[in-house]
């Protein structure tokens, strides 16, 4: 749309195609004198009734929430069932209630295939019951949001939550993430986006890793 609008001056970013816009925001605020290193990230706030209602689906819970965020608009940028169900198994022992959030058919699926298999009682299962609004105040509530590349993980970094992102065929900083905890696949071809690689990345992050950065945000708030 920028691209076709024929305006002389277009300022913006985009990731794949810069030739899109000519100038950089940045370099629009710089031309007015203002230091962007100094600016505050724009905060998304959520509605202290949406908060409340999801606090409801949740059951009015009184121990930590932890969101995870199970999936992407590609299964190679999401972790494995297998994992988030180890995942969940470890949380059993630590006083936090974990839920989980997603839309469609196969999140559906998956969610329905995690809660069926993992050992932890205290997981709930929100996926396709909320809408946009919710979702944000879903990532509100929580302490701490986990997920792969994803719109819901930006959401929950733009609220302000602590959030742990999972990385393989993406590369964070390409995704613009920047005030998150990152946990990126070891492998050379790191944001490869190669949609049509045969090797499972995002299988090797190892859930007791990830379980340990999210254990010692917890132990952190408390």
């Amino acid at each position: 749309m920028t691209l076709f609008s024929r305006a002389s001056q277009r300022i913006g970013w985009h990731a794949w195609f810069p030739y899109v816009h000519n100038f950089f925001v940045q370099d629009a605020l710089a031309f007015l004198g203002i230091d962007t290193n100094v600016l505050e990230k724009p905060r998304i706030f959520v509605p202290e009734e949406a908060k409340k209602r999801v606090k409801l689906l949740l059951g009015s819970p009184d121990l930590p929430l932890i969101l995870c965020i199970i999936g992407a608009s590609k299964p190679e940028k999401c972790w494995p069932v297998a994992n988030w169900i180890e995942f969940l198994n470890l949380l059993t022992d630590l006083n936090v209630i974990p839920f989980l959030i997603g839309h469609g058919e196969l999140e559906e699926d998956w969610g329905q295939t995690i809660c069926s298999s993992t050992t932890n009682k205290r997981v709930k299962n929100l996926i396709g019951k909320l809408s946009f609004l919710e979702m944000g105040a879903a990532c509100s509530v929580a302490a701490v949001a986990l997920g792969g590349d994803t719109g819901p993980l930006h959401l929950a970094e733009a609220i302000g939550t602590s959030t742990i992102g999972l990385f393989g065929p993406t590369d964070p900083w390409d995704a613009g993430y920047k005030d998150i905890v990152f946990i990126t696949v070891n492998c050379p071809h790191l944001g490869c986006q190669n949609w049509d690689c045969t090797s499972p990345c995002m299988k090797t992050l190892n859930p007791l890793e990830i379980f340990d950065v999210a254990r010692e945000i917890i132990h952190k708030r408390a």
